[in-house]
C-alpha cells in the first residue's frame, strides 16, 4: 500500500470510530471527554493530510501557502491529541485529582496556556518544505517546539504508565503501544522520510483505546438504578409495615397490662 493510501484510509477509519462512538451512549467522565477529542483530532489529522498528499499531484508553487497553513494546523492537532493522551494517563493514575475541582481547573487551565503559547511559536516560525520526486516532507524551526513537547508529554505519560504497571489496568495498554510504535516509526522514517504514516498510527491508538477506555454499559447501570430504588422502596415498605404492626400490637397489649394491675 503506497504512502498516497495510509492517509485516505486513516480517514475513513477515524470517521467510522468517530461515528461508533457518538452512536453509543456513554458514562460522563472526562476520560471519555478527553478520548473524544483525540478522535475528533484524528480525524481532522487524516483529512488534512490526505490534502497535502493530493497537492503533491500538481505543482506547489502555487499552493505554498495553504500548505504551509495546512501544516500548521496539523502541528496544532498533533500536539493536541499528544496532550489528551497525557491527561488521559494522569486522570486514571491520580483519580483522585477529579474529586478537587481546583485542583483539575488549574491542571487543565496550564495544560492550555502551554499548548497555546507553542502554537502561536508554530504559526510564527518557518517551515520549510522539502519536496522531491513528488514527494513532501517538513522542515525548519517551526517544529520543534511541536516535536519537544508533544515529545515531552508522550515521554510523562510513558513515565507514570510505568510506574503504574504493577496495577495491571488495561487501559495503559496504549500507551505501552506507543513505546512499540516509536521505534517503529523512527525505523520507517530512516527507511522513507516522505512516508506519511502518523495519522494511520494515530487512528490505530485510538482503536485500541476504545476497548480500554472506561466505558460501563449505561443500560445496565440503569437497570442497577432501578433496582435499587426498588429495593429502597421495598425495604421502607417493610419498615412501615413492621412499625404499623409493632403499633396495633402493643395498643391491645397496653389494655391488657392494664387490665392486669386491677
Amino acid at each position: 500500500m503506497s504512502s498516497f493510501q495510509l492517509p485516505i484510509c486513516a480517514v475513513f477509519f477515524s470517521l467510522l470510530l468517530l461515528f461508533v462512538f457518538m452512536a453509543k451512549k456513554r458514562v460522563d467522565l472526562l476520560e471519555n471527554k478527553l478520548y473524544f477529542v483525540m478522535i475528533i483530532c484524528s480525524a481532522f489529522d487524516s483529512i488534512i493530510a490526505t490534502i497535502l498528499r493530493f497537492c503533491t499531484l500538481t505543482d506547489l508553487s502555487d499552493k505554498l501557502q495553504l500548505v504551509y497553513f495546512l501544516n500548521r494546523i496539523d502541528f496544532a492537532l498533533l500536539l493536541t491529541i499528544c496532550t489528551c493522551l497525557f491527561s488521559y494517563v494522569v486522570l486514571i493514575s491520580f483519580p483522585k485529582i477529579k474529586e478537587n475541582a481546583k485542583a483539575i481547573k488549574t491542571y487543565f487551565y496550564t495544560i492550555l496556556s502551554i499548548d497555546i503559547l507553542v502554537i502561536i511559536m508554530t504559526f510564527i516560525l518557518k517551515i520549510d518544505i522539502i519536496e522531491a520526486a513528488g514527494e513532501i516532507s517538513i522542515g525548519g524551526t517551526a517544529l520543534i517546539p511541536i516535536y519537544v513537547t508533544s515529545a515531552l508529554y508522550l515521554i510523562g505519560a510513558i513515565l507514570i504508565s510505568v510506574t503504574k504497571i504493577k496495577n495491571l489496568d488495561k487501559r495503559y495498554i496504549p500507551i505501552f503501544v506507543i513505546i512499540v510504535l516509536i521505534f517503529f516509526l523512527m525505523l520507517l522514517f530512516q527507511y522513507n522520510p516522505y512516508l506519511m504514516i502518523i495519522s494511520i498510527t494515530i487512528t490505530f491508538i485510538n482503536y485500541l483505546m476504545y476497548h480500554t477506555i472506561e466505558n460501563p454499559d449505561l443500560r445496565m447501570l440503569e437497570e442497577v438504578n432501578l433496582a435499587k430504588d426498588y429495593a429502597e422502596k421495598a425495604n421502607a415498605a417493610k419498615t412501615d409495615f413492621l412499625s404499623s404492626m409493632s403499633h396495633e400490637i402493643r395498643t391491645p397489649l397496653n389494655a391488657v397490662v392494664g387490665f392486669s394491675d386491677y
